[in-house]
């Protein structure tokens, strides 16, 4: 009697949850360690006997009990098996591919060093507070504030001639207050997103902080938002937006009234308004990104678009392009997000190479200014505000290098993906 192989153990402990909207190969969400993609109704069934560690025959006998199976063979779920749920990874001697379409990632990994900020509890006591500003009269009431606040603020104030009379004119105890505050306002970001979720009646399992290059950053764990339709999903990822632009909007409301320091209002406004700009760009890996990933219903947007360039730029094939996609408008949609992603890195790592050949030959006059700021500081208030600007310095510095290396990277590795020959024997996965 045939026995399923002890090869074939999970990786983890399987979660199912069942989704909200209507492709029946998308009927099911699929949580297995880190592995999250949807499925049918006969992979679910096939992964449900796995998990329960059954044999083959057991596995086969219990899909027999419905209808539409019953002509299914043991031979059938050992292919479905090999074909289909191993390319996924979640069986311990599987190996992954990167080239299965159904299978969602959200770069975990690129956050290094991730630690829990906030429990589930604590993030659902937060959440649970602020859900109701996702009632439809309270989003109409503060995004028209918040348009108010900031297009007054941006009338009146120039954003980077604020940040450079900010760096020169606001004291270390201002420095310290503004960042404080600023980090209070990204903690409130991901509050954002969890109440989102809530809103939705989904809870988060967390908030963390971890290192993104050599920048702290904080997230939000909502792998079970996978499970709601993209329009919900796009809510959870403005969520975070949302509550920044309302934070940003109280902040210039400050800063008009002069309540306490105005250097200090306006350094908040200011850095705050930088990172809302940020978030909407959709290149890179932040909200921007899942907001364009959702809305145009792309999962795998990044992998999707390396098989976009490498069908465009490799097998010089609109056909192979436009088979990535489902409908027209994704296609377009993917198109604009490939090359605009082209363009965007080529652009910064341009200005970026200038700014460094210009200001190379200035670095060991900055370095001498701030060890003559160090000299002459006749106070503990200077020595701390000397001291915090040397590290902002710093921080920069490494992060453009980062940066930079890394673009250098990514060139290598586009190289090497365009002059590597095609695996024509690469698995494509049906819907169920």
């Amino acid at each position: 009697m045939q026995t399923i192989d002890s090869t074939y153990d999970l990786i983890d402990t399987l979660q199912i949850k069942t989704t909200d909207f209507e492709p029946s190969h998308k009927q099911f969400l699929i949580l297995c360690g880190k592995k999250q993609f949807y499925c049918g109704l006969l992979v679910k069934e096939i992964l449900v006997g796995l998990n329960d560690n059954k044999s083959l025959n057991e596995i086969h006998s219990q899909l027999t009990k419905h209808r539409a199976y019953q002509k299914l063979t043991v031979e059938d779920v050992e292919k479905i098996i090999n074909k289909k749920i191993m390319p996924l990874g979640v069986l311990k001697s599987s190996k992954e591919k990167d080239n299965i379409k159904k299978q969602i990632t959200y770069d975990a990994d690129s956050i290094k060093t991730q630690k829990t900020l906030l429990n589930e509890s604590q993030t659902h006591f937060l959440a649970s507070i602020f859900k109701y500003f996702y009632q439809k009269w309270a989003v109409i009431l503060f995004v028209l504030i918040g348009l108010f606040a900031h297009v007054f603020y941006l009338s009146s104030h120039s954003v980077f001639g604020e940040k450079s009379k900010i760096w020169v004119e606001a004291s270390a105890l201002e420095y310290l207050l503004i960042y404080f505050l600023i980090i209070l306002i990204f903690i409130l970001h991901e509050v954002g997103h969890a109440s989102a979720a809530l809103h939705y009646n989904i809870r988060t399992p967390r908030i963390g902080y971890g290192f993104y290059l050599v920048y702290p950053v904080f997230f939000t764990e909502i792998s079970e938002a996978w499970k709601l339709q993209p329009k919900k999903r796009m809510v959870i990822n403005l969520g975070g937006i949302y509550f920044q632009w309302i934070a940003g909007s109280i902040f210039i409301l400050l800063d008009y009234f002069n309540v306490a320091s105005t250097h200090l209002w306006s350094g908040i406004v200011v850095i705050n308004f930088i990172r809302l700009l940020y978030s909407f760009v959709p290149f890179m890996k932040a909200d921007g990104y899942w907001i364009f990933s959702d809305g145009f219903e792309l999962t795998n947007l990044r992998k999707k678009s390396n098989q976009f360039l490498g069908a465009i730029f490799k097998s010089f094939s609109f056909q192979k392009a436009r088979q990535i996609t489902e409908t027209k408008t994704q296609f377009y949609a993917l198109s604009f997000f490939s090359f605009g992603t082209i363009i965007f890195f080529t652009f910064w790592f341009v200005v970026l190479g200038v700014l460094v050949w210009a200001f190379a030959p200035m670095l060991p006059l900055i370095l001498t200014s701030f060890y003559e700021k160090f000299q002459t500081a006749t106070t503990t208030s200077h020595y701390l505000k000397v001291t915090l600007q040397s590290i902002l310095l710093c921080i920069t510095l490494l992060g453009v290098t980062i940066f930079i290396i890394r673009m250098i990277g990514l060139i290598r590795f586009a190289m090497q993906f365009l002059l590597k020959k095609e695996d024509k024997t690469g698995l494509k996965i049906k819907s169920t």
